[in-house]
């Protein structure tokens, strides 16, 4: 499985697409260990440009396409997505928050912008988008945090569960917890703990996963799953 992060440059000013991609290229290396850059200058409403990116650098106002309707339909599809908005109309920054974005960037402060939504990318990639090492019959395996669904205790070993497979690893379940420090996994049984970002909804008795899969949740583990849960997400749910 490939980590390698994909970030998308989407501007219609040229002079700009460069500055924003050596503006990358010059904070980034100390974020991600492998990422690549698209740019995207024009065909703005062709899906197919964004597909498979997990960050993007959109200019809100393109020509005749409007950036917080493209962000925004984006984000229905994937709302693990992060935009970064990048503008000269300050004032628009209040009309962004419909479509969820990580920041906004004025082209009028831009290096001092860039710099601050570099250290929040630091911190947020820390927290929720780190790569966890393990050692399974003597190999290294891989895996993002942030695909995890959920984790299991079975026995004396933990059934990790990703958006595309699932893996043994012989550990209690109380020590794999403690490798999050990061409190990206959250119990919500004796057994089972999820993960934050794979949340798609609360329910009195159960989680919906976002492969529309239901655990159940223990009243015990419910009242510390939601104040941790309200803390990233904006949900509704039945009490």
């Amino acid at each position: 499985m490939s980590f390698q992060f994909k970030i998308l440059i989407v501007e219609d000013e040229l002079d700009y697409q460069q500055l924003i991609k050596k503006h990358i290229e010059l904070y980034f290396n100390n974020i991600f260990y492998d990422y690549e850059i698209k740019l995207v200058s024009e065909d703005f409403n062709n899906y197919e440009n964004y597909k498979n990116a997990q960050i993007i650098f959109l200019d809100i106002c393109l020509k005749s396409h409007n950036g917080i309707e493209i962000a925004t339909k984006l984000k229905k599809e994937n709302s693990n997505l992060l935009i970064i908005f990048i503008s000269n109309i300050n004032s628009l920054v209040f009309d962004t928050f419909m479509a969820l974005p990580f920041f906004f960037i004025r082209k009028s402060c831009f290096d001092k912008d860039f710099e601050n939504m570099s250290i929040q990318l630091r911190n947020f990639i820390d927290r929720h988008m780190k790569i966890l090492e393990l050692r399974i019959n003597g190999r290294t395996t891989k895996i993002h945090i942030n695909e995890i669904l959920y984790v299991e205790a079975v026995l004396r070993e933990v059934r990790i569960v990703t958006v595309d497979q699932e893996i043994i690893y012989k550990s209690s379940f109380s020590n794999f917890l403690k490798l999050y420090s990061n409190k990206t996994l959250i119990q919500i049984q004796r057994s089972y703990a999820v993960n934050l970002s794979q949340v798609k909804s609360v329910g009195s008795s159960d989680i919906l996963l976002s492969n529309n899969e239901y655990l159940p949740i223990s009243e015990k583990y419910k009242k510390s799953f939601i104040e941790q849960y309200k803390k990233i997400i904006y949900f509704k749910f039945d009490t």
